[in-house]
């Protein structure tokens, strides 16, 4: 499979920098999500590239992140571990 997308700004004007970190997952239906991190937001995406939500990380941006079963695990740019 491949999957591609270009992002662009977000309703609260945060803008792709080419720093954004990206992973992909399966829920728990079985449905393809890939998730992203952009300006201390994460978001989620579905196969088509739908955007299934937005929700600021409280914890800095995204360097890393990792689906792991029905988790997503990620480190921040000031050091914190979520």
């Amino acid at each position: 499979m491949r999957f591609a997308m270009r992002l662009k700004a977000g309703p609260g004007g945060e803008k792709p920098s080419g720093a954004e970190s990206c992973c992909m997952g399966v829920n728990s239906q079985g449905q393809v999500r890939f998730y992203t991190s952009c300006a201390g937001y994460l978001f989620g995406f579905d196969i088509d590239g739908t955007r299934l939500w937005r929700t600021p990380t409280g914890c800095g941006s995204a360097c890393n992140m990792r689906c792991v079963g029905q988790r997503l695990f990620m480190t921040t740019s000031n050091g914190t571990a979520a």
